[in-house]
This record gives structure tokens, sequence and C-alpha cells, in this order.
């Protein structure tokens, strides 16, 4: 809606409206005027600096001139723009939120205010069925889930281990022909994340997000990380026979390939 008096825009800029401005018309007389800025200046430091401090506190958008020259334009405003708290308190923020993420230490603070600026709407939006989506948009990551299926083994009727986890197809269909069908594989509540290109946080802060926003009866098997890493041949020799592929990280050294294709 328009703000033609720019109320709003004070707000967001910090000034204060004086209370006597209420004062109907009746009550002009200096001694009404004079009352009215003796409470502005009694509530100045010990009401309304502590009001706008708790306001604060709350919001995850925090306004500066740079931001308020960008909506007066009508230009776009890009998160980075909009000033934001301390870690700790964007953390209790999360927590007030009821994600309980003080553990994860390498999720950025611009992850955390992320979290706490949009949880609500995705809550209300899109429910836990779009978590992985969430996840995602917050960590800036491109992590997939696949549902994992086990077999059950008719020699051993009373055997209540899963076996055999396997991924389900990527078009959602189970890996082999399903019990109710008269085959031997069942779906579980496990699941495995891909994570494309690496991760940008550890591994344990990953899972600890995945159980406080995703659906309460999934389990993390495991977490797999897919690298596309180009391959050339040595120059001037191009049918060069690559028979293996090493990666370097953190200081350890894995061998994730036999002999490929020239």
């Amino acid at each position: 809606m328009p703000d033609p008096s720019g109320v709003q825009q004070l707000k967001r800029l910090g000034y204060k409206i004086p209370r006597k401005v209420l004062l109907p018309p009746y009550l002009t007389a200096d001694y009404f005027q004079q009352y009215g800025d003796i409470i502005d200046h009694v509530y100045a430091t010990e009401v309304d600096q502590k009001v706008a401090i708790i306001r604060e506190l709350r919001s995850g958008w925090h306004s500066n001139p740079d931001v308020e020259a960008l909506v007066l334009n009508g230009s776009m405003v890009d998160a980075s723009v909009w000033d934001t708290l301390e870690r700790s308190l964007v953390t209790q923020q999360d927590n007030s939120l009821g994600m309980y993420l003080s553990s994860a230490g390498s999720i950025t603070t611009e992850s955390l205010t992320t979290i706490s600026r949009f949880l609500g709407y995705y809550w209300w939006e899109r429910g836990t069925y779009g978590f992985l989506e969430f996840i995602n948009f917050c960590l800036g990551t491109g992590i997939t889930m696949q549902n994992l299926w086990a077999e059950y083994d008719p020699a051993n009727p009373n055997d209540t281990k899963y076996l055999n986890f396997t991924p389900e197809n990527p078009d959602g269909t189970p890996p082999g022909t399903p019990i109710w069908e008269g085959g031997t594989w069942f779906p579980t509540t496990h699941v495995t994340l891909t994570a494309k290109g690496g991760l940008p946080i550890e591994t344990t802060d990953l899972v600890t997000f995945f159980y406080e926003i995703a659906n309460y009866n999934l389990v993390v098997n495991s977490i797999d990380f897919n690298f596309d890493i180009p391959v050339v041949a040595f120059p001037g020799d191009e049918n060069t026979e690559i028979v293996a592929l090493g990666v370097h990280i953190n200081g350890a050294a894995y061998g994730v390939f036999t002999k490929t294709s020239t």
C-alpha cells in the first residue's frame, strides 16, 4: 500500500514522531504540548529504545541508507545490502523459530540469516515436502536425495535387518520387484544425499540441518559427493591412455577411478 506521508520510511530510518501530534484539537494549550514532550523525553531511553531493540532483534530485515535509496528508486534490493545481526543473535533468532543450529559452526552467518528470514514462508508455503529445496536455498547447494530400498530374505523370515540398501531409480521406481508384487524389495525410511561439486559446510552440520528441517521419519544413511572432473590427455598426444585418477583432499589422497577409456 502506498505511504504518501512517509511514516513507514521514517520508522525504518529510526525517526521518532512526537506523541503530542496525537493530542486532539482541544488540547493545544502549552501545558499539554509540554506534557507530551516530557513523555517523549522520559520514554526515549526507558521505553522506546528498549522496545525498538526488541523489535529489531526479532526482525530479519535491518534497513540502512543504501537500502532506503534503492527502495525510493523502486530498485531491486539484494539480500546482501541489508544489515545483519551478529552471529550469536542470528543463532538465537533461529533457535526461537525451532531451528537449533548453534552447534553447526560451518554454516555461515549469511545462511543462518537466510534461515531466520524465510523459515516462516517455508513452513507456510511448502511444508516439509519442500525441505530439500529450502536446504539448498539457504546453503547455496545443489543437494539431491534418493530413497533407499532394502531386500527381504525369504530364507531368513525372522531376520529384521535391512539387506542390500539400494537407491531407487532416477525415475522413482524401485530397484527391483516390490514385495506386494511378489518380489523381495521394500521401501525404507533411509535416504542417501548427493552433493554435486562438494559442500560449503561440514557434513556433520548438513546432517544437523537436515534433521532440524526434514520429515521426522527420514534417516540419512550416507552422503555422496559427485564431482565432474575434466581429464585432459597429455599435450600433443591425443591417444594417451588414462589408467587411474586420484584426488587430494585435506591432506589425504583418494584413488577414485581405475582404467578409463582413452
